[in-house]
């Protein structure tokens, strides 16, 4: 959750830098997308449905009580991770050059999408009870 954090944060704060051109911006911003969805992906993998945090996050000098969330269902989760990596692909390029090869594509994106409804299809992994 620390990495999906820092990922929302940096995208509610990325359009104050103006040393970066809008394009560059986007580019960014769609990254850190990628890489917050990539991050919820693992955790629905490793332990299922997990509580999907707001946007602006949560306040975290506030009591327990107030910060415990209950967890999203698996659909939930699968439509949150879709969606993102969704807005993610369409400002990710599709070719990036030989000094950014670790960085997420739109391809990436996508096959990521495609990976996460994959295992949203599958009864092992989401058992739908009747």
């Amino acid at each position: 959750y620390k990495g999906i954090r820092q990922a929302s944060i940096f995208i509610q704060n990325i359009d104050m830098n103006m040393e970066f051109t809008e394009a560059e911006r986007a580019d960014l911003k769609a990254q850190a997308r990628f890489v917050r969805a990539y991050y919820y992906w693992l955790l629905l993998r490793k332990y299922g449905p997990v509580p999907l945090l707001p946007e602006e996050g949560l306040d975290y000098t506030a009591s327990y009580d107030d910060l415990a969330c209950q967890r999203n269902s698996y659909d939930e989760c699968v439509e949150y991770i879709e969606s993102e990596m969704r807005l993610a692909a369409k400002d990710l390029p599709l070719d990036r050059g030989a000094n950014h090869t670790s960085r997420p594509t739109r391809g990436a994106a996508l096959a990521a999408r495609a990976k996460v409804l994959l295992y949203a299809a599958s009864p092992i992994n989401n058992p739908r009870p009747e």
